[in-house]
């Protein structure tokens, strides 16, 4: 039986077909895409010879690099513009990491997450916004990850950012911005039925008003926080925990929420194809090391393409240079993907 992850075989030297791909491009923005592109790619035949092909309706290309984490010492990936300087995204080879990454956290570097507002916690709250949607929305339940814990899902969202303002209540050091940066428009509530993103915000909502006096979010809550001895690191805190605005919050969980629908909207073939992505991704980090990948192609893309409001999706992985006698590095795609 095929299988209908991959294009080659498994070993990582079999990852490449035998057959020729000559269109590179390195100007494949690795951004959100306001709307919809046609690519056109020169990709070979059954009897050896070239044919374009058209995709049309890409509507979102990520590009990750593979690394090796100095914190832990881990390979694995990050996207390819936020490993560098003070602030950078830790490595991760997981088919949950690869997905938040690519539906959830692509906007870094975008139009409103630029600048200041690029890698920042409030990147953090839109890609929650988003993992919301896809779960409580679109009901892909693999993309919770860890099913059996004791934090449902908008606990888990609302610690997964709350937890940087706790920690500079009680030392003063802030991680991702000294400051909560918002520069998405102002977002209306969105009435998408019960259990929408509006729960999770009043949730968030409660809990920021807590840990603003010091009560902790979670299991220990009751247990007040102390603040830090020192003067200076106090004053940090104060300015960071004043930026946590209810506004904030509320824009920027909404925005990612409604960017998550737009890119992939509420319909149950959807539901099949992003969860056939996070199986395959998985597939991928079982069987494959992200350093041994590493060794033959630094880097690795993701095409999301949506025609009629069904999406598909294309990987591929990227050498340092692709040259005409290269291999073809496309290795994974959709069960519905096809090109015209």
């Amino acid at each position: 039986m095929p299988n209908r992850c991959f294009h080659a075989a498994t070993g990582v030297s079999d990852f490449v077909a035998s057959s020729l791909l000559l269109a590179y491009s390195n100007n494949m923005p690795n951004t959100l895409i306001e709307e919809p592109q046609t690519v056109c790619e020169a990709e070979p035949t059954s009897s050896g010879a070239l044919e374009v092909r058209h995709y049309p309706n890409l509507v979102r290309c990520v590009r990750m690099k593979f690394f090796q984490d100095s914190d832990n010492g881990e390979w694995g990936l990050t996207h390819d513009d936020t490993q560098s300087g003070d602030e950078c995204f830790n490595a991760f080879w997981s088919a949950t990491g690869i997905f938040h990454d690519v539906f959830e956290h692509a906007h870094e570097h975008s139009k409103y997450f630029r600048g200041e507002a690029a890698l920042n916690v409030g990147g953090e709250m839109a890609a929650m916004g988003a993992m919301y949607y896809f779960i409580h929305r679109l009901g892909l339940r693999e993309r919770v990850n860890n099913p059996n814990g004791i934090w449902t899902t908008e606990q888990s969202a609302v610690n997964e950012t709350l937890q940087y303002l706790e920690q500079v209540y009680r030392d003063g050091n802030t991680q991702f911005g000294s400051t909560l940066i918002s520069e998405v428009p102002k977002q209306d509530p969105v009435h998408d039925g019960y259990g929408g993103i509006e729960s999770l915000l009043d949730e968030y909502i409660l809990a920021l008003r807590d840990a603003k006096r010091g009560i902790p979010y979670g299991p220990f809550k009751g247990r007040r926080m102390q603040r830090p001895k020192d003067k200076q690191d106090r004053e940090i805190g104060d300015v960071y925990i004043k930026s946590f605005t209810r506004r904030k919050v509320m824009d920027l969980h909404r925005w990612g929420y409604k960017t998550a629908k737009k890119l992939v909207p509420y319909n149950s073939e959807n539901h099949d194809i992003l969860k056939e992505f996070i199986e395959c991704m998985a597939k991928l980090c079982k069987q494959h090391k992200a350093e041994d990948i590493a060794e033959q192609y630094p880097k690795v893309e993701f095409r999301i393409f949506r025609r009629d409001d069904r999406v598909s999706w294309r990987v591929r992985l990227l050498p340092d240079l692709l040259e005409p006698n290269a291999p073809d590095t496309w290795i994974m795609k959709s069960s519905n993907f096809r090109a015209q």
